[in-house]
């Protein structure tokens, strides 16, 4: 009946059979592309989604065997768990063994010394996980939440393992983008806009956060391998 009733149109409004079978035919082949098009869009779409999902699991092979690695070496974070509880007496055992274990992990993950870690973690937080700055930065290694969108985040900016990790990422940002680890920690703590007029006017971008950590840093590894 539908057919019949589009025929009925065609000859009511393109009497001609020559023009009736070229508007049906020109209707035709917008369908062809137009169910091609979306066929496309399916299979990109597939693609990305499985592009992503390899990511996600090569993302979190890699995380797992950097934790494995860490907990094979229990001295360390052992001794590295020790360290951070005479720093801070008062602090939850419990957050401080995961403190050491994941500032060892997430650091081997991404690269970077774990005492750097801790050293940033100390300044920033005392070791806090529910610290929260004057400009509203939180947790362990002091996130601003305007990163959470930037990264992704998907845990709580006060979660140990999430802030260890989020640090850690936003340095290796700010490194890469100024090759230079001094730079890329005065950028961590005063912000990137500071750092970039700085050199904009030909000054040094550094603050005084830089040598803070270098030497909280060079303090706890003696604390750390005194308890090896």
């Amino acid at each position: 009946m539908e057919s019949k009733g589009l025929m009925r149109f065609l000859s009511a409004r393109w009497p001609d059979r020559h023009a009736q079978r070229s508007i049906l035919s020109g209707a035709l082949v917008i369908v062809t592309v137009l169910v091609g098009l979306t066929s496309l869009c399916l299979v990109k779409s597939a693609y990305d989604d499985a592009k992503r999902l390899t990511q996600d699991l090569s993302a979190a092979r890699q995380e797992t065997r950097a934790l494995q690695d860490v907990l094979d070496d229990r001295p360390a974070v052992d001794a590295t768990f020790r360290t951070i509880m005479a720093v801070k007496p008062a602090l939850d055992p419990e957050v401080a063994q995961e403190i050491a274990m994941y500032a060892r992990s997430y650091a081997k993950l991404f690269g970077q010394d774990p005492n750097l870690v801790l050293a940033m973690m100390s300044i920033e937080s005392g070791f806090d996980p529910r610290a929260v700055s004057p400009r509203g930065a939180l947790g362990l290694m002091q996130i601003l939440p305007a990163w959470r969108k930037e990264l992704s985040i998907q845990g709580e900016l006060t979660d140990p393992e999430t802030s260890i990790k989020t640090g850690l990422r936003i340095l290796g940002i700010y490194q890469h983008k100024y090759h230079d680890l001094r730079v890329a920690m005065a950028a961590y703590n005063r912000g990137p806009v500071a750092v970039n007029a700085a050199i904009k006017k030909r000054q040094n971008p550094l603050n005084d956060y830089p040598g803070l950590v270098i030497q909280r840093r060079a303090q706890l590894r003696s604390m750390i391998e005194a308890r090896m």
